[in-house]
């Protein structure tokens, strides 16, 4: 029953930080130059590479967060436009 809990311990905390590196790069994707630049440097694959396992071990939460995340950065992106014009 311990290694139960402390398997599900880790994984809320695996979770917890996939969340705030998926939270970090909407921040820093708000700044157009920084957007362009993680974009140009492959930015948002790398990351993913290195935080998100293999896509038949995702949970329906990561994949609704990582969902959330893509929206978010696409309704900032489309507010910037209209900014612009």
């Amino acid at each position: 029953m311990v290694i139960f809990c402390q398997s599900e311990d880790l994984k809320e905390h695996q979770l917890s930080l996939q969340s705030a590196c998926c939270a970090a790069l909407a921040e820093l994707c708000v700044n157009d130059s920084n957007a362009q630049q993680i974009v140009q440097d492959n930015g948002i694959y790398s990351i993913g590479l290195l935080i998100l396992p293999p896509e038949s071990t995702i949970s329906t939460k990561v994949k609704k967060a990582y969902h959330t995340l893509q929206v978010t950065i696409h309704t900032r992106e489309t507010i910037s436009k209209w900014k612009c014009c």
